[in-house]
Formats: structure tokens, sequence, C-alpha cells
């Protein structure tokens, strides 16, 4: 049935790309098609948009009259001869597939047809759905979402005939896509025998989904056997959501607002209404929001939210139930986003489903958790509710897990039956995650990174390491010299399958490459995984030049993140002294340097006299040391340890995964300078230039050295099926940074062990041993008072 599918998706998926090209090549022959196309879609397209958004609702509207969908659209087009002979590839795929054997109906949950276009996106446009965010929610997911807005009908407003109330409810599909939550409503409702729809609306922005979205309600109604009259069908407008509505919303009736809103985090939407509505997210109350870059405002979904919490303050009553991107629950960026929620809406039901693919989220137990949109970013649902005099609570329950297990929990659970805890967010981050909040206003008190050092940034991002990044350096320089040696940039594109974004930056320079030097550097690219990078930053998508700097000739810098996914222990912090990557301790690794230049001469050494270093302190961390008589490296060595403290690690858990650190400072002379010595010990480990003289036994085993397979048993560390590191104890093989094993994770970025990497995986078995020793030297200093 799967492959089916995807046959017929793959199928028509190039018919109607055939299309689109033969009417984008014969477009000035298609006027008549053109207008005709405008008045059954929008006024507002454009003949540009023509040839896409017709090519797809021609195919969909032929595959719905199979389905015996009535539509008027295949009635009024001119097909010219050329235009039949696509017309009848399209419909001999279709007439070559037992449709009986594929599950099309709209009455249950396992409708095939949402991942049938899907696959189609993928094979026609794979770009878009990556570009615009556009991911259509499984059933199973809109069905809980549906069920539970349903529920608060009832339960908050005493709405017994929850959506079927067409006199008391009115209901907005913001992102409609499909119609995938209409369908979810429309079954609610057809639980009675309604006398209208026309209380229900929805809005999309793009043709294809809009017709398809239709086809489908379409396709509902003619297996119910029921049809309206104009006035009482419900309506999907073709529309932009986050353009200034117009439409009167009655105060007399609750508004629920539902959906799916698309992730783009490189919006399109900058009109200026949105906009100014976003802003409203920088300051609240007194509080305004300290972000050097909150770009992650300008995500759409967080602009779809606004748009909700605007409407329901408009009608001053209201739900809103929707699914996004969950990186708002926690993210520091966020914080006055959640105040305004909170004042907004007087309750608030949020399910974390995680499945967050680029922080490796786990499930508590260990084990797997999926996403259920096949997507990296994690997810969640949320609930808003807005009533005048309703208790102000809010709730919080987490869905871990396979995509299957989160799928069975959604048909299952409803409002009652979900495990909900309560959390009360505080200021200044008003978190919609569970904290232990005993130590916290302690934890207040200390002084965070951003605090004491001046500057910070995260590390670099070439887009396309493959080319730019290697272990080796003589590998490095004969890539590099093969591709200068290239003619043009098709070949390069061809054989180093580059970005479009990377692609149009070597456009630029390819010419004037091929007699530049070049330069090769050293780059700390994973815990221990110290690589080579081609320093050319006009093909370095993110090079942080200017800072990058800062790190070279003699200076350290500490390296963490700004927040870490719930489930797991924070790990994260290390040191570096070069270069370093953006996923060095994983995505998003920030780093904080000892000393920086902030007016470097461009050809003049950072550190070539002593008296250009400057201290990265803030002045009012600077002010705060004038109590004490410590060098720069003293307190910055004494950070390094305190962020190593199993203690303060577990004690602050909650709140270190949340933002920066927050460092506590003694002011006891004799300890503060032995917590610093046994820092710069472990600083000196981790940075190699001090290996401890420990016993290890060499590799043991004979074989090819080719990593096949890693199995850790009885303190041997496997990597194929006869060779082994022997006498690797269980915490040595367990230590972590960031959600990495660290030994584990070295031996999977690569395919074969060399001679090198054997020796350095040795050194790594003593430096961690040692490590572990050092963290408890650490801890005696420090779990009395931190």
């Amino acid at each position: 049935m799967k492959n089916l599918n995807k046959k017929l998706a793959k199928e028509l998926a190039v018919a109607t790309q055939n299309l689109k090209n033969f009417l984008q090549e014969n477009i000035e022959n298609q006027s008549e098609n053109f207008n005709f196309f405008r008045n059954y879609t929008s006024k507002n397209l454009t003949l540009s948009e023509f040839p896409d958004a017709f090519a797809q609702t021609l195919t969909f509207s032929m595959l719905f009259s199979k389905l015996n969908v009535k539509t008027n659209f295949l009635e009024n087009i001119n097909f010219s001869e050329q235009f039949l002979n696509f017309i009848n590839k399209i419909l001999e795929i279709l007439n070559s597939i037992h449709f009986e054997k594929i599950n099309f109906s709209s009455q249950n949950h396992n409708d095939s047809f949402l991942y049938f276009y899907q696959d189609f996106l993928q094979f026609y446009n794979f770009n878009f759905r990556k570009t615009q965010g556009v991911y259509y929610t499984p059933p199973e997911i809109a069905n809980f979402i549906v069920r539970c807005a349903g529920e608060l009908l009832q339960t908050k407003f005493n709405i017994s005939q929850q959506f079927a109330d067409a006199k008391n409810v009115k209901v907005l599909d913001f992102a409609t896509g499909t119609g995938v939550f209409i369908l979810e409503v429309l079954k609610e409702i057809f639980k009675s025998t309604p006398e209208t729809l026309s209380h229900i609306q929805g809005f999309e922005n793009s043709i294809p989904p809009f017709v398809v979205a239709n086809l489908k309600i379409s396709q509902f109604l003619n297996e119910k056997n029921c049809f309206f009259e104009e006035n009482k069908r419900l309506k999907i407008i073709l529309t932009n959501t986050l353009e200034p509505q117009n439409e009167i919303i009655s105060q007399d009736s609750i508004f629920v607002i539902l959906g799916n809103p698309p992730y783009s985090g490189h919006s399109t939407n900058k009109n200026k209404w949105i906009l100014g509505k976003i802003n409203d997210y920088k300051k609240v109350g007194d509080e305004i929001l300290h972000e050097r870059n909150p770009k992650w405002l300008q995500d759409d979904y967080v602009k779809f939210i606004r748009f909700a919490e605007w409407k329901i303050q408009q009608v001053e009553k209201g739900i809103v139930a929707i699914i996004t991107n969950h990186s708002f629950l926690d993210n520091p960026t966020f914080c006055l986003m959640r105040k305004s929620l909170m004042q907004t809406f007087n309750q608030l039901y949020l399910v974390d489903l995680h499945g967050n693919m680029r922080k490796k989220e786990k499930s508590p137990d260990g084990g797997v958790d999926e996403n259920v949109f096949n997507i990296m970013q994690g997810v969640s649902i949320s609930f808003f509710v807005k009533k005048q005099n309703l208790e102000r609570k809010i709730f919080y329950a987490d869905f871990f897990g396979t995509k299957e297990k989160k799928f069975q929990l959604c048909l299952e659970k409803n409002l009652k039956t979900v495990s909900w805890q309560e959390i009360f967010p505080q200021s200044p981050n008003y978190l919609f995650k569970p904290l232990d909040i005993s130590h916290f206003s302690q934890y207040e008190k200390y002084w965070s990174l951003k605090n004491i050092f001046e500057i910070h940034s995260v590390g670099i991002a070439t887009s396309k390491d493959n080319l730019l990044i290697c272990p080796d350096f003589d590998t490095l320089k004969l890539r590099i010299e093969k591709f200068k040696m290239l003619k043009n940039i098709n070949e390069i594109k061809k054989k180093f399958n580059l970005s479009e974004k990377f692609n149009k930056k070597i456009e630029k320079t390819f010419e004037n490459l091929k007699n530049k030097p070049y330069e090769i550097k050293k780059i700390n690219y994973r815990i221990f995984d110290e690589r080579f990078i081609w320093w050319e930053t006009d093909f370095i998508e993110r090079s942080r030049k200017d800072f990058m700097q800062q790190l070279e000739n003699q200076n350290v810098a500490i390296s963490t993140v700004r927040n870490f996914p719930g489930g797991s222990n924070w790990n994260n912090c290390f040191i570096t002294n070069k270069i370093t990557d953006v996923g060095f301790l994983f995505l998003g690794s920030h780093i904080f340097p000892l000393y920086f230049s902030k007016n470097r001469d461009k050809n003049a050494e950072l550190f070539e006299k002593k008296n250009k270093k400057k201290v990265n302190f803030t002045k009012e961390f600077q002010e705060y040391l004038t109590n004490f008589n410590y060098s720069n490296e003293q307190i910055f060595y004494y950070i390094y340890a305190i962020l190593f403290s199993p203690f303060y690690r577990q004690k602050y858990n909650d709140f270190l995964k949340t933002d920066f650190p927050k460092i506590p400072f003694t002011n006891e002379k004799n300890l503060f300078v032995a917590i610093s010595e046994l820092g710069e010990n472990l600083a000196n480990l981790h940075l190699f230039k001090d290996i401890p003289n420990l016993e290890v036994e060499k590799l043991c085993g004979k074989g090819n050295f080719e990593i096949s397979k890693i199995k850790f048993c009885e303190n041997q560390l496997y990597f194929n099926e006869n060779q082994y590191f022997n006498d690797v104890s269980q915490d040595i093989f367990e230590f972590k940074i960031g959600n990495y094993r660290i030994l584990e994770k070295f031996l999977e970025d690569r395919k074969i062990l060399e001679h090198s990497d054997v020796e350095k995986i040795e050194k790594m078995i003593k430096i961690i041993s040692q490590t572990l020793d050092l963290t408890q030297k650490i801890d005696g200093l420090t779990k009395n008072w931190v």
C-alpha cells in the first residue's frame, strides 16, 4: 500500500512537472486559461504563478474526479492538441491505478491522501516544503487537538454541542493546508445532523493545497450525502493570514482558532502589520527583551501565534488549539512572548511532543524519541483559553517515544486523561516547562556568563563541511587543488553537490579563486576532534572571521550552549583555543574567549605584544572583581572548574538547561585558588597539554581497522567484530559532553582508524579517566556551598 502510494505520487509528480514546464514555455498562449483560473481561485494570481498552481490543480481535480468528487474545473479549460498530450499522460497514470486498493476515504484516521500529497510534493517540489515550512498534520494529531478543543468548549464555556453549535461558536483554521483540521471538525459535527456549516472558515495562502482542501471536503460531504445551500456552506478563503484582516468578528461567538502554521525561520511574511505585532513581544509591561539578535521571533509560526492572540484579544474570549515548533516553550528569545501569552489567556495547556532531532532528544528511559513530522525540529501542542473570571492556570505534559506511540496517545487521550503537571513560570524567563524552583532564588544571584564576558559568539557554520573540512591536512590540500582545477561552476556543483546558497557564493568568486593562494587552518570541530579547514571566508556560510581571530595566538575560551532539551542532565561545557565549529558541543555552541581585541590591525598578530591583550570581562564584572586580587587566568579557570562540578550541575540542572550558566563566586581566597588550580589542570588536560601517565592497554585484536559496529562489553570498546580497546570502564565509555558519548562519537565519525586515531583514542581514555577524578575533587571543594 505504501509503495503503491509512493509510485502513484512519483508518476503524477513527474507528469505534473512536465505540464508545468509546458505551460511556462507556452505562457503567451494561455491567456484564456489564465483568466479562467484567476476567477476560479484568486484575482491576485500572477502570470508567473499560474503554471505551477494550474498544473497541480488540474492533476488533483482529475484525481478526485476518479474518486467521484464533482468539480467544474475540468469543464472550463481550453485544451489545445499539445495540452491534451499532457492531460492524456496524467489520465493514463490514473487509469492504471486500482483505487480500491488505496484508502483515500476521508472518514477515518488512516486517510492515505495526506501522506500521498506529501509524497507528491517531495517529488514535485521538495524545496517548497523546506523553504515554506509546509508539513501537513497527521490526522491522529489533528483529531486530538480538535477533540480537546471541543472539550474546552464544553467544560469552560458550557457549549454542550461543541463545534456543532453554529450560533455560539465560530471556527477558523488559520493555516488550512489540505484541510486536515477542518475535516476533523466536520467529523465531530456530523456525529449529529448539522443544519449549517457557515460558522467554519479556513485561510490558506497557497493555491494547490487550497484546491485540494476544497476537494477533500467535497469528498467528505459526498460520502455523507450532505449538501448545503450557498449561505450555509463552510468557506476556505485564499488569503494570507498574516496580512491585516478586515472582517468583523462577532462579539457574541466563542472564537476557536486551530491549525498547524508553517515553520520558517527565514520568513517571507514581512509586512508592516505583522512586524508591528511581533514587536509587542519585545516589550511587555515594564520588561524589555535584551537580545542581541531576536531573529527567531520572525519565524512564521511565532507570527501565526501572535495573529491568534490578537484575534482572541479582539473578541475577549476564545480558544487557540495548535501544533507548532516547540522552541517557544523554553528558548530565552521567547521569554516576553510567554509573558504576553500568560497575560492574554487565563489557562494554557501545553503538550511537548519532543522529537528534536537536532538536539538528539531521547525518552526519559533512554529509549528512542521520534518526531511526528519526520523533521529535525521538535514540536508541541498548545491550547490557550481566554474567558473572563476563569482561574489562571498553566498545565504541561510530555509525550515521548516512537512516532506510532505518540499517534496512539493522541487517539487514546483526551483533556481529562492527559497527565498534566501544573507549572508556575516566573520572571525573567517565564519558562513553559516544569522546573525545580527550590534553588531558583539562590541561582538568580549568581553571575551569568553573558554578564561576565563582554563578547561571545556561536561557532562557524560552513554549510558544506564535506568540502571545506577534513581530518587530514594533505587530503584537504589535494581536494582544494582539484577544486581549483575544475573548469566551470557546473562541474563544481556536480562534483560536490553544493546547496544553492553556497553555489551563488562560488559563482561570484570562482574566477578570482584560481589564482588566489589558499589558507588551511586548524578547527576544533567536535570534542577532542581537531580537524583542518579551508579558510576561505567567501565560501564559508558564517565564518565569524573577526571573532574567530580572537581565538588565535595563546587565547582560550569556554564553549557552552544557551538552552538544552529536557530529559537530559546538563553537561554542555568544554574549552577551546582555536577556530570552533557551531556543532562543537552540538548545534548552537557559543564561545566566550578570555581575551579579545576590538580594533585589530588587519595585518597584525593579535597578541604579538603583551599590551595588546585586553581581558574580555564586562565593566560590571571587573568592578565586582576589585574586591579580589586574582589574575585573569585564575578567574577563567575557576569558572571552568565550577562548570564541571557534578554537584553544581545536579543542583541547578533545570536552570542550566534554560539559558547561559550562572557562576557562584566564593569569598574565601584559599578556596578560590584551590578551585582555580583544579580548573586549570582540567583545561590543560582537555587541550592535550598535560596527558596523565596512566597505564592503558594498547589496541587489541587483529583486523583492517574498519569501523563497522561499535559495541561496549565488559570494559572492552569494540569498533568491529575483532578489534577493540581494552580496559575502558563503564564510566569512561558513558562520559558525555552534550548529547554524545565522546569515545563513541569519535568512532562514529570515521570509517577507518588511522594510526594517529588509535593514539588519539588511547589519550582520550586517559584524559576522560583523569577528568572524572578531577571533577570529584572539584565537588569536594564546592558541594557544601554552591
